[in-house]
């Protein structure tokens, strides 16, 4: 998530659902997280930020095995041309019981 409050808000959220949270500003910035060693069982992330998207993210995790979350504030068309379909993604600001229920059907797969 780009957005700094919005990114914390998120962190807080997981972090009192019990998950461990690593923050990204980026998809750039979470390859170098992961390249660092950092191994998470999932990523969230947003659709649309700088120097790299979610939707890019999501490709380059796909040799990885982690599955990916996806957010996005914009307009459904707007995501229907970077192939995600609605069900796989959380509309912002999602509520809580959306994101817990995304996330456990993602580590469940």
């Amino acid at each position: 998530e780009d957005e700094p409050l919005v990114r914390r808000v998120m962190e807080r959220m997981l972090s009192d659902a019990g998950y461990r949270v690593t923050t990204a500003a980026n998809g750039l910035e979470a390859l170098q997280l992961l390249d660092g060693g950092v191994r998470p069982d999932l990523v969230l992330s947003d659709v649309v930020m700088p120097r790299m998207g979610g939707l890019e993210l999501r490709e380059k995790l796909r040799t990885r095995d982690i599955p990916v979350v996806l957010m996005s504030g914009y307009s459904s068309e707007v995501v229907e041309l970077g192939g995600v379909d609605d069900s796989e993604l959380l509309w912002k600001p999602p509520s809580r019981p959306a994101v817990l229920a995304a996330l456990r059907r993602a580590l469940a797969r």
